[in-house]
């Protein structure tokens, strides 16, 4: 009875090129989420800083002035200053601003990234369709992308996130597009989507190198002009972009800059901090202080979370053991973090504050060569399991719309949401490597060229931070997430395939077994 009810909802269900409907119920689902967080949170908790900010609709990370201040300076002063962000996202602040205020602008973006946000739920759902070549798929993957908060979290957030992934799967569907129609239309709008995800995070730029691979294996029996015409058209977004970029970075430091100039903020990069992370993601350590059990919180004293939330031995607890050599111990740190103290003390002289900082540098980068030399395996291989681990297996805030914390404010109704979105988050992450696996073991995957370019997206996006940066933020997951999506996916409709054609035979099994035990019973 259930079943043939499922069967009937789902030959109701509008076609997936039912676009404007679609993307229409995306943008109310995307636009319930938001107004549920502000009511229950914002009503409930007074500790969520960055809400509202300059009295707009958006909560402000902590990265999000890095991309406005710049534009400010770029209108106010004609310098783009301080670049340590890429303007991918700010070029959208400095159009608004010559109209509007920062408030209004601000405002604007929030709507814009809800936009593009509910029209990726809904190609989502097409590339799903034409990958796996099942009318099912669509509505498996739009349902599921839909209904979680993994990325809905950062639709109202200043900061790439959304952005990033909305551009990602925009992008990927007009390179299905053009693979499908030959379309030099959606074979342009593919190459400038991919280039708008790189300016917003440049750890996407390996994947323009992907799609060119894949764009030659997809035309191998084309002519030689036919591909450079296909490679160039695809390309000349990004190589106009930025070589502007380029020439502008040349222009005021007189180096062939590509794309990010730092690999940190500028007061991280000039000091001892970027020293201290380099070490702790060294051994597979957290470099962010204000997540939690966070081993950067053991050297950062100077913080309200240091001092709030942690005794002595809680903080001796966050190092891990096994990552002492000959050349130091914790005694080792513990005079790192009294050096620490003594840079942030008012009464260190400036000089002081110099030599003892450049004092701390040599040591953060002595102890890091130490684990190097003496435990090569925890370095190169362990370190960045610890962190594809963390990154997925995560206690910070990306669980979605749950809030950071469960307060005693918060209704039950709140923490009944919260719960069932942490149960979502895993069931996600789990079928959905499970799905991957039977993907790369199957032999007819390597058939499809669709599916073997989703396998490499998949596997990039799911290790490229943790493996090759050793980041475990579990907001960098956000990239992945829509594969994890399209994997799980994969694996609800096997199984629903495994259990309709042995759903019969286990029906009949048991009712054999039920009748005759009756019958025993009864002739006994």
């Amino acid at each position: 009875m259930n079943i043939s009810i499922l069967k009937k909802i789902y030959h109701r269900l509008p076609q997936p090129d039912n676009w404007k409907f679609w993307v229409l119920i995306a943008f109310i689902v995307k636009s319930l989420f938001v107004i549920y967080f502000f009511s229950f949170v914002y009503s409930y908790d007074d500790n969520f800083s960055g809400f509202n900010w300059e009295g707009s609709i958006a909560k402000a990370g902590g990265d999000a002035p890095s991309y406005f201040e710049p534009i400010e300076n770029l209108i106010n002063n004609g310098q783009y200053l301080d670049d340590y962000r890429m303007p991918g996202y700010g070029w959208i602040y400095y159009l608004l601003r010559w109209v509007f205020s920062k408030t209004i602008s601000f405002n604007i973006i929030i709507i814009i990234q809800l936009i593009f946000s509910a029209i990726s739920v809904y190609l989502l759902g097409k590339i799903a369709h034409i990958v796996f070549e099942i009318k099912k798929s669509f509505y498996i993957t739009y349902f599921l992308y839909l209904t979680s908060t993994y990325v809905s979290i950062f639709d109202y957030v200043l900061m790439t996130e959304s952005l990033t992934v909305s551009t990602i799967i925009i992008s990927l569907y007009l390179f299905f597009c053009h693979i499908r129609s030959k379309s030099f239309i959606h074979l342009f709008f593919s190459g400038l989507f991919i280039t708008w995800a790189i300016f917003l995070r440049p750890i996407v730029a390996p994947i323009l190198l992907l799609y060119l691979i894949f764009l030659i294996y997809f035309f191998v029996k084309e002519g030689l002009l036919k591909k450079l015409s296909v490679i160039f058209i695809f390309l000349c977004s990004f190589i106009i972009i930025d070589g502007f970029w380029i020439a502008r970075n040349y222009r005021i430091y007189q180096k062939l800059i590509p794309l990010q100039k730092d690999r940190d903020f500028k007061s991280v990069v000039n000091g001892y901090g970027i020293h201290m992370r380099d070490f702790i993601r060294s051994f597979g350590g957290n470099a962010e202080f204000w997540l939690p059990n966070s081993e950067s919180l053991y050297f950062t004293p100077e913080s309200d979370y240091f001092i709030k939330a942690y005794e002595e031995d809680t903080l001796l607890s966050l190092i891990p053991h096994y990552i002492y050599t000959k050349d130091f111990n914790i005694d080792s740190l513990n005079r790192i973090r009294e050096q620490i103290v003594k840079i942030y003390d008012p009464k260190t002289k400036a000089s002081e504050v110099k030599d003892t900082e450049n004092e701390i540098i040599v040591k953060f980068d002595n102890y890091q060569n130490s684990i190097k030399k003496e435990k090569p395996f925890l370095y190169y291989v362990f370190s960045r399991l610890i962190s594809l681990k963390r990154i997925f297996i995560n206690t910070d805030y990306n669980f979605g719309f749950i809030g950071y914390y469960f307060s005693p404010k918060h209704s039950v109704l709140f923490t009944i949401f919260s719960k069932f979105y942490i149960f979502f988050y895993y069931i996600v992450m789990i079928f959905g490597i499970i799905g991957f696996f039977m993907l790369i073991t199957n032999k007819n995957s390597y058939k499809n060229k669709k599916i073997l370019l989703f396998i490499f997206l998949f596997f990039y996006f799911n290790t490229c931070y943790s493996l090759i940066f050793k980041e475990n933020q579990s907001r960098y997951l956000t990239t992945a997430y829509p594969f994890l999506i399209l994997s799980c996916q994969y694996f609800f409709f096997k199984l629903y395939h495994i259990l309709k054609i042995n759903i019969p035979e286990i029906n009949y099994y048991f009712t054999h077994k039920v009748q005759n035990f009756i019958h025993f019973k009864i002739k006994k």
